[in-house]
């Protein structure tokens, strides 16, 4: 079924393209929010509109200025941030399908919202709270080591510390005190990390893929891969439920949706980190059409233009193939990127794609967060060996020089 009228695209840059690209198929039109005048969403719209997608009142005033001969019939963004409040404020103001705008706003501070989750028991990692440099001092010998700092605004990983006794985080805060409304400290929890995609329509949450993450065991805890099938199929229920939870005190509604739990070896499960967002890794772009044969771009189309999503009927299906999304990750704190070779599939594996995320010559370090990492691929694999032995053998030939 074509459908008529226009799509708001906020943002028009490469990661944008998926979306632009569902909107065209299904016959809609575009209207997209850049402020490059170059981005190469452009070439897929029908009207651009040169701002800074953060600008929402104006990108708002330019819309209402622009003679329509369709309607307008949706809004999203492939961003994350104060780009899907810009989202939200439109949909609101449009009058479609979206989430409320001072609910997206809650999770731009991923203090602000785990402290609402914390408050109505759902399992949240332990916080600390201090108001001065003294009460962090005093603070020092009350924490349960080893715990995790990081920015309340941050996002991939970058700037996240971890302290494994008082003495290091007394030698922190020393050297840069790190301000309470800007810093979050909480317990680091080990155990294995999962990720969930998913879609809120009319405030109820579809699951679209449950996948493992694969950090390091340092910090920042870089991410070296996103693997399907999980390891972890068994909380996938409990997760779901949890989700839900989350929609239910936060008034999520018609929005994408990302989380990322912690699973101990005792079975309980943490909530690190949510957001109404689709969010990046390649995930939703290779590893959910490579494993789910599920097209995600289309089912947020139809998600944001009043639409139930198509389900997602294989979560629970183990196959025997495997498909993992791969990065390489500085041997050291920091490196200077050499060469890049090609990566080499073997038997029984499919290169789904290949991407270097910098330049040679370019100086990487840890601190970066995800930023730090110079190539990435998309592999399947229907060979037998278990999931680590897979992605430690790709790991070792990505193909990446440094110096």
């Amino acid at each position: 079924m074509k459908h008529k009228g226009y799509f708001i695209s906020i943002g028009g840059g490469k990661n944008q393209l998926p979306l632009l690209g569902a909107i065209q198929s299904k016959g809609a039109m575009s209207i997209t929010v850049d402020i490059n005048d170059k981005a190469p969403g452009f070439d897929l719209s029908q009207i651009k509109i040169i701002e800074s997608s953060h600008e929402y009142r104006k990108v708002y005033s330019s819309i209402s200025q622009i003679p329509l001969t369709e309607p307008i019939i949706g809004v999203g963004t492939r961003s994350y941030g104060k780009s899907c409040y810009t989202a939200a404020y439109l949909a609101n103001k449009l009058k479609l399908p979206g989430t409320d705008p001072n609910v997206i706003r809650t999770f731009e501070n991923k203090k602000t919202y785990l402290d609402i989750l914390r408050s109505k028991g759902l399992s949240i990692p332990k916080s600390y709270e201090w108001k001065s440099k003294a009460s962090f001092n005093k603070l020092l010998s009350e924490i349960e080591y080893p715990v995790v700092l990081k920015p309340v605004l941050g996002s991939g990983k970058k700037d996240i510390e971890l302290f494994i006794n008082r003495d290091k985080l007394k030698e922190r805060i020393e050297k840069k005190y790190p301000e309470p409304n800007q810093y979050l400290l909480e317990s680091y929890i080990e155990g294995s990390e999962v990720t969930v995609l998913g879609f809120v329509h009319n405030q109820k949450f579809q699951m679209i893929s449950f996948t493992d993450k694969w950090s390091t065991s340092y910090a920042p805890f870089l991410e070296i891969a996103h693997s399907a099938p999980s390891l972890h199929l068994d909380f996938l229920a409990e997760i779901r439920i949890f989700i839900q939870n989350i929609v239910y005190h936060t008034g999520l509604n018609n929005t994408p949706f990302l989380a990322e739990f912690k699973i101990t070896e005792q079975g309980d499960v943490f909530l690190l980190e949510c957001a109404p967002e689709v969010g990046g890794e390649f995930l939703a772009d290779y590893l959910v059409p490579a494993y789910y044969n599920y097209n995600y771009f289309e089912s947020m189309y139809l998600l944001l233009t009043g639409n139930k999503p198509k389900p997602s009927e294989e979560v629970l299906t183990q196959s025997s193939k495997k498909v993992a999304i791969i990065f390489a990750t500085p041997p050291n704190e920091s490196a200077t990127i050499e060469n890049f070779h090609p990566f080499v599939a073997q038997e029984n594996e499919t290169l789904l794609f290949e991407e270097n995320l910098k330049e040679i010559e370019t100086k990487i370090n840890i601190k970066q967060g995800n930023l730090c990492r110079p190539k990435v691929i998309g592999l399947q694999s229907n060979n037998n060996e278990p999931m680590d032995k897979f992605i430690n053998q790709a790991l070792e030939r990505l193909g990446v020089e440094y110096k």
